[in-house]
């Protein structure tokens, strides 16, 4: 289920290097199956040179695929430019400070919550995100968004929370021994 339109993008991006991987695969499966049966070893006939070098064929799918995926790049880098760039408008900016093992996240009035996070829904949330010990990786699986959560150093991501219901977050990046329990949750109210 992809939520938001971070989550979106990475999913059209899936799909399409999905779909262009497939169509490469079955036209070099229909020319090996062509290959087999039109140049098999048959009686009064030892296996055939002639007709079309598979070699050269080879390097043709080849350049053609790199192409392809080359192209699929231009594509990539625009998708990568709207991920990074900071909305228009920005509704509430939250400080999460990753720790071992756990989240705190601190309200633009200044409160702050261990493990819960409350945001309305249709708001557009930018998250600063630190760390006070070790590199631990802030992420909301549910909307395909995360970031690095590294000491001394403040790392920007936003998020638009279009669906109610509760997320978690994760942290992806190993911290220790608590690290599989570092989760917390985002309840987006509707």
């Amino acid at each position: 289920m992809a939520t938001g339109p971070t989550a979106n993008i990475w999913y059209s991006l899936f799909n399409l290097y999905t779909a262009a991987a497939l169509v490469i695969n079955a036209i070099v499966i229909a020319f090996m199956v062509y290959f087999i049966i039109r140049y098999r070893e048959r009686p009064g006939r030892k296996a055939g040179k002639e007709g079309i070098d598979p070699k050269k064929l080879t390097l043709v799918f080849m350049a053609l695929s790199a192409i392809i995926f080359y192209s699929l790049e231009f594509y990539t880098l625009d998708a990568m430019r709207f991920v990074e760039e900071e909305p228009d408008q920005i509704d509430m900016i939250i400080k999460v400070v990753g720790f071992q093992w756990g989240w705190r996240f601190i309200y633009p009035n200044g409160t702050s919550s261990v493990g819960l996070l409350k945001v309305p829904m249709g708001a557009t949330v930018l998250f600063e995100v630190t760390s006070n010990d070790v590199h631990h990786k802030f992420g909301i699986p549910a909307y395909k968004a995360s970031i690095d959560a590294v000491p001394g150093r403040v790392n920007k991501i936003w998020v638009k929370f279009d669906t109610p219901g509760v997320f978690t977050v994760r942290c992806y990046e190993l911290c220790g021994l608590g690290h599989a329990r570092m989760l917390a949750k985002i309840v987006v109210i509707g």
